[in-house]
């Protein structure tokens, strides 16, 4: 599994069709892509499907979200961890709480929380700190060098270009029901969430 060697797309099905999305994995050399859409499993099927067509390795889970708080990533390590998420997620949705601050241990799961979420040493073997580009120089002065082993490469992946941040914008600002120039840049994902080629992240 990729997690072996520390690197994390996550792939958030929006303005792109999986297949599409998958299709530009396969173009930069990807052979292992996560689908984790916030708060939601619909994609997961056809997100499969056009990964075996293109001999891709597919890992599904959910991004779990309280409103635009990011709490933390499950991604099912097998049949019985998609049915963990699922029935996680759920308990929740369908009595309209809040999602907890950590999920509850499974040995089915690779939980990935957001650096600074968890202290490193309170780890368990499965879950990890996800790691961002703009995270680098935060991370060089955490003093936590001693815990890289527990730092996965966090790369989401809400657009594959330019066209497609502008658009994503749009979308959220509609949904958000607000002006574009009014929406809080906390209101939608960064620019630099998009697909980059794996020898660059190294």
């Amino acid at each position: 599994m990729y997690l072996n060697c520390h690197t994390y797309f996550s792939l958030h099905y929006g303005t792109l069709s999986p297949e599409k999305l998958v299709e530009e994995a396969l173009a930069m050399g990807i052979d292992s892509l996560a689908l984790t859409d916030i708060n939601n499993t619909s994609a997961v099927f056809d997100f499969i499907a056009a990964c075996r067509k293109h001999q891709i390795h597919p890992v599904v889970g959910i991004e779990f979200r309280n409103g635009n708080q990011m709490l933390y990533i499950a991604l099912a390590r097998n049949n019985a961890g998609f049915e963990y998420i699922n029935h996680f997620f759920s308990g929740f949705k369908h009595r309209g709480l809040p999602f907890p601050e950590q999920i509850p241990v499974c040995e089915d799961i690779h939980v990935i929380y957001p650096l600074g979420k968890r202290r490193p040493e309170t780890l368990q073997d499965h879950e990890w700190l996800g790691v961002g580009s703009r995270d680098l120089i935060r991370l060089q002065r955490s003093g936590q060098k001693q815990y890289q082993h527990r730092f996965v490469v966090w790369q989401p992946v809400t657009f594959v270009r330019k066209q497609g941040y502008n658009l994503h914008r749009l979308l959220r600002a509609i949904d958000e029901n607000t002006l574009l120039s009014k929406l809080q840049t906390t209101q939608h994902a960064g620019m630099n969430e998009q697909l980059i080629a794996p020898d660059v992240l190294s």
